[in-house]
């Protein structure tokens, strides 16, 4: 059995895209924070389950908000 390893950026391959654990998210913030300013939205997990959805500030609020409501 091997075991997968992370590189030190966020540019590797998510089991989900957008989808995020919040160890690797706190392991590789800068990188995960850059892919949020380029456009990109990411949705936190701890255990499995969905906690927090960041999106980039200089999204209409209209977006945002459906975004936080998974439309």
């Amino acid at each position: 059995m091997t075991k997968r390893t992370a590189e030190k950026s966020a540019t590797f391959m998510d089991d989900e895209p957008g989808v995020v654990g919040v160890r690797r998210f706190r392991d590789h913030l800068s990188a995960y924070l850059e892919r949020v300013k380029s456009g990109e939205s990411l949705t936190i997990t701890e255990h499995g389950k969905p906690i927090a959805t960041i999106v980039g500030a200089s999204l209409p609020p209209g977006l945002i908000a459906m975004l936080a409501r998974g439309a």
